[in-house]
C-alpha cells in the first residue's frame, strides 16, 4: 500500500501522542494558508478518514467523551517502519 507524504507526516504525529483532534491533524498535514481552525479541523478529518479506510487510523472519540479525536493502529506503525 502506497501512502502520500502528508499522510506519513500525520502517522508520525499521531505515533507520538496518544490521540489527536481534527485540528491537530490538519495542522500536520500542512495546514491552510490561513490556518483558520475551521479549516483545519476539516482537512484534518478527511485525512483520518483516508487514513480509517486504509486501516492505519482509528476513531478514539471515547477518550475525549465523543468529540472527534483520532489515534494510530498497529499497522499504521509497521507502515512508518516499512516507509
Amino acid at each position: 500500500m502506497k501512502i502520500t507524504e502528508k499522510q506519513r507526516a500525520v502517522l508520525l504525529f499521531l505515533s507520538k501522542q496518544p490521540h489527536a483532534i481534527p485540528q491537530e491533524i490538519g495542522a500536520a498535514a500542512g495546514g491552510t494558508k490561513r490556518n483558520i481552525p475551521q479549516g483545519l479541523g476539516r482537512i484534518g478529518g478527511a485525512m483520518a478518514h483516508r487514513l480509517i479506510k486504509k486501516g492505519l487510523v482509528e476513531d478514539a472519540s471515547f477518550l475525549r467523551s465523543g468529540f472527534p479525536a483520532y489515534r494510530i493502529t498497529g499497522a499504521g506503525r509497521q507502515m512508518l517502519l516499512c516507509t
